[in-house]
């Protein structure tokens, strides 16, 4: 399916709600913020974010723009990391904060579309083509990135044959099937890494993410967030994607949704990031196992200083 054959006219002005859960971003909001709306040029942007668990002065960046910008608020909801320690748990409370204030504020009455994206550097190479015509297609629910390089979001995905379930699952049978750990992630994560052609056609998935999505506000009001699922962790934006999904829900990788910078979720794409991450994580499995025995060389090096030393000694 091409973007083309999915586009209807639509005279009234799109709007859309740019969201995100951010920590740490000093670095990289303001650049990510002008990507963003640079991509939404003609259309009506507001933009709401939420924050947690911050150690740099990401919160009072937020406040200063919060400030300057009538279309631009933020919450923070402190430090949920001692409280709710599940990475994905804390993101699914964040998310679902969002979603609270899209229902609840009277100022997004007028939006139409949501935004969700990641503010960590990834979206400031964004090529979306004309993302207002992108918005008033028809006949998608959902649509999510494509990466410059490959698709990289495999815990968020899932395809009936690309990704049919938690990657971790995969690892773990293959680690049974006698597979080291690492040969077990490579084969059920970074092959499942795939170059995408901006003039593919759409993907039809029942869950992704990659960095940036689109919604239509109709198609979620009844989904929320989960970061675990009978006491394990999961990937927050499945159970979102998949409410959608089972109540008619139309969800596409978009190609020619483009965004291309670099972060730690990028940094083993293609085989040069394959072979980086054998020899990280060799480097890694190496130094853990040298560590009792370095361990018990400080210890004798330790006593070895007590029993030499002026006050241990019998004169």
């Amino acid at each position: 399916m091409k973007l083309e054959e999915m586009h209807s006219p639509n005279n009234d002005e799109p709007a859309v709600l740019i969201v995100g859960c951010v920590r740490n971003v000093m670095r990289t909001l303001l650049e990510d913020l002008d990507a963003l709306r640079s991509a939404f040029l003609g259309v009506s942007v507001c933009v709401f974010l939420v924050e947690s668990d911050s150690t740099d002065d990401t919160v009072v960046l937020l406040s200063e723009l919060a400030e300057i910008d009538e279309n631009f608020r933020f919450v923070s909801l402190g430090n949920l990391a001692d409280s709710l320690p599940s990475r994905t748990g804390r993101l699914a409370k964040c998310r679902n904060r969002y979603l609270q204030e899209l229902d609840d504020y009277s100022g997004y009455d007028h939006v139409k579309h949501l935004c969700v994206a990641d503010f960590d550097g990834v979206v400031q190479h964004l090529d979306s083509g004309d993302m207002r015509r992108l918005l008033s297609g028809v006949g998608w629910d959902a649509l999510f990135a494509n990466h410059h390089e490959y698709y990289y979001d495999i815990f968020a995905l899932r395809h009936k044959e690309w990704c049919p379930n938690d990657y971790r699952v995969d690892v773990a049978r293959l680690e049974s099937q006698g597979f080291s750990h690492l040969s077990a992630l490579d084969r059920a994560l970074h092959r499942r890494m795939k170059s995408i052609p901006a003039d593919s056609e759409w993907i039809s998935v029942d869950s992704a993410f990659g960095g940036l999505a689109l919604y239509r506000r109709e198609a979620i009001r009844n989904s929320r967030y989960a970061g675990s699922y009978a006491g394990v962790d999961i990937c927050e934006h499945v159970p979102f994607n998949e409410s959608i999904k089972s109540t008619g829900g139309k969800l596409f990788i978009c190609p020619r949704l483009i965004i291309g910078g670099n972060t730690e979720h990028t940094r083993y794409l293609g085989f040069v990031g394959r072979v980086r991450f054998f020899v990280v994580r060799a480097l890694e499995v190496l130094f853990y196992a040298l560590r009792p025995s370095l361990a018990e060389r400080r210890r004798v090096r330790r006593a070895q200083d007590l029993v030499g030393s002026p006050s241990n000694r019998a004169d």
